[in-house]
């Protein structure tokens, strides 16, 4: 898309757009009551929020994330009674799982809530406490990547990287709330942070260094403070540069430790961080002369090689395919009732099933095209216009001829 007016407030995009639609339910407490499904479990949860137990608002921060999936009424109730204030003030609670309990949650709700959740989370001040969390995150991670790691607990690495991952995507949601709140973010001056994620990736796991790129794609749009942060930064357009002109893959996964075998799923999101990277690298052009290609190579030889060569993706192959998918898990879901295997009481096991791994995948896919899509929209909006043609002129080695 092409750049905004300087000054003028941006078009907020669809933080998730795959989110369960909403606009039909109407405004208020009481419609959310009538609506939602699960309204006889809210008020548990959220006196629990407040409890003095430990145990007790651990559980509660949790049950929020449970409670909003796939279930739009419910979270709408939710916020009528109050749970992101609530949950902001467990940001500042004494016990660690707490806070990351309630930072998933309030991720989850900005996610799925949009542009009028992610204003109300801003105007009651989750930047101070979010804020907090960086320099901490920051701590952690060098002791991580360091040249003697600690020894940890079995998990700590996952827990971080999750926690890590869930604050940076608030951060993001709420970016593209106001430039009220881009300009309160620009204060926090957080692109040497997001950068140190996408500089050890390979050390990393995948999720979080997408999370990291997305943050500063949306940050560097027509946004001067990030996008002259990153070009001035030798370090981070080589960076850049060289995420979109590997041609191995990184050692990156969504692993705690970075190390495990491969997901299906894993070489999608390695696309969709080269995507990324190549609307970052856009959005702060023109780079400073540097390595083999001179900066204005980098659309012709880099850029648009890349994301021309993903809009042979097809749609509409992917939603006969989703079509196919459903249809045989019902299928099957239908057979096991029939034979009685099925027993609602049995908690569902955490693991994805097959199904759920191909669909994953597919939108994984879908959601690189329409990113592709984005970022070449404004590629093509910036290239120059096309000389006309003399009709009476010829050009034979260099020379023009006239007739």
């Amino acid at each position: 898309m092409g750049k905004a007016p300087k000054g003028s407030k941006k078009k907020p995009r669809r933080h998730n757009p795959v989110r369960v639609p909403d606009s039909h339910l109407g405004h208020g407490v009481q419609l959310a009551e009538q609506t939602s499904s699960k309204g006889g479990q809210v008020i548990p949860v959220l006196d629990k929020l407040d409890s003095p137990e430990v145990e007790d608002r651990r559980w509660a921060c949790a049950a929020v994330s449970s409670l909003i999936q796939n279930d739009a009424s419910t979270r709408r109730l939710l916020q009528a009674k109050g749970v992101v204030d609530k949950l902001i003030t467990r940001l500042s609670d004494t016990d660690e799982d707490v806070v990351a309990e309630a930072t998933g949650s309030l991720r989850n709700l900005a996610v799925d809530g949009g542009y009028d959740m992610c204003a109300h989370m801003f105007n009651k001040n989750i930047l101070a406490p979010l804020k907090s969390f960086v320099p901490k995150i920051t701590a952690t991670l060098q002791e991580f990547l360091g040249a003697s790691p600690p020894k940890n607990p079995k998990g700590l690495k996952r827990r971080v990287y999750e926690f890590a991952e869930n604050v940076i995507t608030l951060f993001w949601c709420l970016s593209e709330t106001s430039n009220k709140a881009l300009s309160a973010i620009n204060g926090a001056n957080l692109t040497p942070f997001l950068m140190a994620f996408l500089i050890s990736r390979d050390k990393i796991p995948l999720k979080t260094v997408l999370a990291a790129a997305q943050c500063l794609y949306v940050l560097s749009d027509d946004n001067d403070p990030t996008a002259l942060a990153i070009r001035k930064t030798q370090a981070y357009t080589s960076c850049l540069l060289g995420i979109v002109t590997s041609t191995e893959p990184d050692n990156s996964t969504d692993s705690a430790n970075a190390m495990a075998v491969d997901k299906p799923a894993d070489s999608e999101k390695r696309m969709n961080l080269k995507v990324l990277t190549c609307g970052i690298l856009k959005n702060i052009s023109p780079l400073p002369t540097m390595g083999p290609n001179p900066p204005e190579d980098l659309d012709k030889k880099i850029t648009l090689p890349l994301l021309v060569s993903l809009l042979d993706y097809s749609p509409q192959n992917a939603a006969n395919q989703v079509q196919e998918l459903i249809t045989a898990e019902d299928l099957k879901q239908n057979s096991k009732v029939l034979k009685g295997c099925v027993n609602d009481s049995i908690p569902k096991p955490d693991h994805q099933s097959e199904t759920e791994l191909e669909l994953e995948s597919i939108e994984g896919q879908l959601r690189t095209l329409i990113l592709a899509l984005e970022v070449l929209t404004g590629v093509c909006a910036n290239l120059p216009d096309p000389e006309p043609v003399d009709q009476g002129t010829l050009t034979i080695n260099g020379a023009r001829l006239s007739h």
